[in-house]
C-alpha cells in the first residue's frame, strides 16, 4: 500500500510504501505515483524547496501560494491514480 499524505499547513507531501501490484520494476502503480510525485517536484521553485527520497519513501517540502497550487493540482493525478487502483494507494489531505 502506498500512503500519500498532505499537510498543507506545512506544505508537505509524503509518499510511503509499494504498492506491491506487480514485481519491482515491473509496478505500474508505482511507476504512477513515482511519475506524478516528480511532476511535482519539478514544478516547485528549486530555491525553496526541500526534496528526501530513498526507497518506498519521498517527502516533498514547500510553502507558498504558487506551492499550494502545483500541491493541489499534484494532488488531483494522485487522486486519479487512488481511484483506479484503491487497493494501492490512499491519499489523505489535511
Amino acid at each position: 500500500m502506498i500512503w500519500i499524505k498532505y499537510n498543507s499547513k506545512l506544505g508537505e507531501l509524503v509518499a510511503e510504501g509499494h504498492s506491491s501490484a506487480a514485481p519491482i520494476g515491473q509496478d505500474i502503480v508505482c511507476a504512477a505515483v513515482s511519475t506524478a510525485l516528480d511532476m511535482i517536484a519539478v514544478q516547485l521553485p528549486w530555491h525553496r524547496m526541500e526534496l528526501q527520497q530513498q526507497d518506498g519513501f519521498q517527502r516533498i517540502r514547500c510553502r507558498g501560494r504558487q506551492a499550494k497550487r502545483i500541491f493541489q493540482r499534484g494532488l488531483l493525478l494522485l487522486e486519479a491514480i487512488a481511484g483506479q487502483y484503491p487497493d494501492q494507494i490512499r491519499v489523505v489531505r489535511k
